[in-house]
């Protein structure tokens, strides 16, 4: 089975401690699909080669027994990658999916091993980057995104067939207003909940108009079943 997983923060602390060392076990042990790539993101300008090198550099400092040989290593980084990324552009997502593209896989998952704060970004991004062009043309929507658990607010909107969001106060004139928490909205934009069954449950709350909300995310390709959204 091939996968492509994308770690998000692929430099960062939290990825090298939550999980690059139990991928590195997990090849070493043959329980890792070899057909496999693992793709980092950060903002460092890095080129594959120099990625490789700050992982097999971090693991001189594990104990003995979990560090890889010479010979493991070299094979264990003929699965590593890296994209420079600016998780706030737009563009840079287009990037990575043109990255997929070139090596499509039966899995695909994305691993969010940044700050929490980000994490909405992300989504949010992807789901821009699946935005359904041709059925969006000619639509004007404008959605408010309220999270209770981390008080934070967002206003997203469909302008000439591209999605669009700003992190700020709602706006007044928006269609409707959803108010939930930030696991529901990853759950709804990753198509692990279904979105109508989501929106008449007790998990959020809905202002407005229920059937332009209906509407904002029929426009919204979803993953594929085999895409997944990991945080720590």
């Amino acid at each position: 089975m091939s996968f492509n997983l994308i770690l998000f923060g692929g430099t960062g602390d939290l990825a090298w401690r939550k999980i690059m060392p139990a991928l590195f076990q997990a090849f070493r042990h043959g329980s890792l699909p070899a057909d496999g790539r693992i793709v980092g993101v950060a903002r460092d300008d890095l080129s594959d080669d120099q990625y490789r090198a700050l992982i097999k550099s971090r693991f001189d400092n594990v104990e003995l027994a979990k560090r890889p040989s010479e010979e493991e290593f070299t094979r264990f980084a003929q699965m590593l990658g890296y994209l420079r990324m600016d998780l706030s552009n737009p563009a840079d997502y287009a990037r990575l999916a043109g990255r997929l593209e070139q090596r499509p896989a039966d899995v695909v998952v994305m691993y969010l091993a940044t700050a929490p704060g980000l994490f909405t970004t992300v989504c949010e991004q992807i789901a821009a980057a699946g935005l359904n062009g041709p059925k969006a043309d000619g639509i004007d929507l404008r959605l408010n995104l309220v999270f209770s658990d981390i008080r934070e607010s967002y206003v997203l909107w469909i302008e000439n067939a591209v999605l669009h969001h700003r992190k700020g106060p709602p706006d007044k004139n928006a269609n409707a207003t959803l108010t939930l928490t930030q696991p529901v909205f990853i759950k709804m934009m990753t198509g692990t909940a279904g979105v109508k069954d989501t929106l008449l449950s007790d998990d959020l709350r809905v202002s407005g108009s229920r059937i332009d909300l209906l509407r904002f995310f029929s426009l919204i390709d979803k993953a594929p079943r085999t895409f997944a959204i990991v945080t720590p």
